[in-house]
Formats: C-alpha cells, sequence, structure tokens
C-alpha cells in the first residue's frame, strides 16, 4: 500500500472546496443575466449559507488566511445569489398578481381575441 502524507489530503482537500466555491460563480453570473431562479430552492441556499459560516468561523478560529478568503467568496457568492433569488421571486409574484386581472377565454383565444374583464 502507498504511503501518502497528510499534507497531500490537505492540498486535496483544499482544492476541491475551491472548486466548489469557484464553481458557484459561473452561477450568479448567469442568474444575473437570465433572471431566472425557479429551479433554485431556498433550502439549498440556506444549507450552503450555514455550511460557510461553519467552515469561515473554523477557518478564522485557526488563522488560515488563504482558507478565510475563499470561504469568505463562497459565502458573499451565495449570500447573493439568495438575495437575487429573492427579488427575483418577489418580482415574479407582483407580475403574477398584475397579470390576474387579465383573463383569457379558452375560446375566444383559439380565435386570437382577447377579454380584459375589469
Amino acid at each position: 500500500m502507498i504511503q501518502v502524507s497528510m499534507t497531500v489530503y490537505y492540498y486535496i482537500l483544499l482544492l476541491a472546496n475551491m472548486l466548489i466555491v469557484m464553481a458557484l460563480i459561473p452561477i450568479a453570473f448567469e442568474i444575473i443575466q437570465q433572471k431566472i431562479t425557479s429551479n433554485i430552492p431556498y433550502s439549498s441556499l440556506i444549507f450552503m449559507i450555514i455550511a460557510f459560516l461553519i467552515y469561515l468561523f473554523v477557518s478564522i478560529n485557526r488563522l488560515y488566511p488563504f482558507h478565510i478568503f475563499i470561504y469568505f467568496i463562497g459565502l458573499l457568492t451565495v449570500s447573493t445569489i439568495l438575495f437575487l433569488k429573492r427579488n427575483y421571486d418577489i418580482n415574479k409574484i407582483k407580475e403574477i398578481v398584475i397579470d390576474k386581472d387579465y383573463i383569457v377565454d379558452d375560446d375566444d383565444n383559439k380565435s386570437g381575441n382577447a377579454t380584459n374583464n375589469n
């Protein structure tokens, strides 16, 4: 069996955590561009925020500056996604309420006519 030192595992785990954080950044940019967040559950974002807070607390407690930087970027990215999701969901609810006054009858819709019941 090959003997692998603990520092190799340390760097592998650090690389994996860094890749997770880096993967969140393009997701945030896509959300900003597309303004679609309906397929992202709130629970996943909240669990990720809690995880990054725990990581950040341990990193600050153990004084790991590189880890602090990585987990702060992750926390900031997930918080931004959560803020955008809440903002876009509130705007979508407002659009639904506004569109609720506009009723389309199925029979009229086939002929291209829509009615507005005010």
